[in-house]
């Protein structure tokens, strides 16, 4: 199955957290992110102002099945999710990648991002084999940190 690479836009934040709800490992459900301070709303709104920025993709039109957004001014990379029917057809890492080109486009020299440190989990090996190197560990969080790589 082939998928289509889209930017992120404000209306498709909905969709967003229902695939980030559905998500395999590490799931959140929508109440649970709206304790956290993230909703439709929120998420719209960053993506309408470019504080947050990503890529989604749809195995058709209007169906989105996986996204990766970043804060952009924290030169954060902020969740990568992909549904589990979708899992392991190259459509995180392409996310990830297009993702990060977005954070070296907005100046950023290097970025971070938090994750279980759960070596049985796949996105931290996800992350290490897209050339992000593991930082520290802090209040049960992986901190992760990936350099830009210029070319000559």
């Amino acid at each position: 199955m082939t998928a289509h690479f889209r930017r992120a836009m404000p209306v498709d934040a909905p969709a967003l957290l229902t695939v980030r709800a559905a998500t395999r490992e590490n799931p959140f459900s929508i109440e649970a992110l709206a304790a956290l301070g993230v909703t439709a709303a929120s998420v719209a709104s960053g993506l309408e102002s470019g504080a947050l920025a990503g890529w989604v993709s749809e195995a058709e039109p209007g169906t989105v099945v996986g996204f990766c957004l970043a804060d952009v001014p924290a030169g954060e990379l902020w969740v990568l999710a992909v549904l589990p029917t979708h899992e392991r057809r190259g459509f995180g890492r392409e996310l990830l990648a297009r993702t990060e080109q977005l954070l070296w486009q907005a100046g950023h020299t290097s970025a971070w991002l938090w994750t279980s440190p759960d070596p049985s989990l796949r996105a931290r090996q996800i992350y290490l084999a897209a050339g992000w190197k593991e930082s520290d560990v802090r209040e049960g969080r992986l901190f992760m940190r990936k350099q830009q790589v210029l070319s000559m």
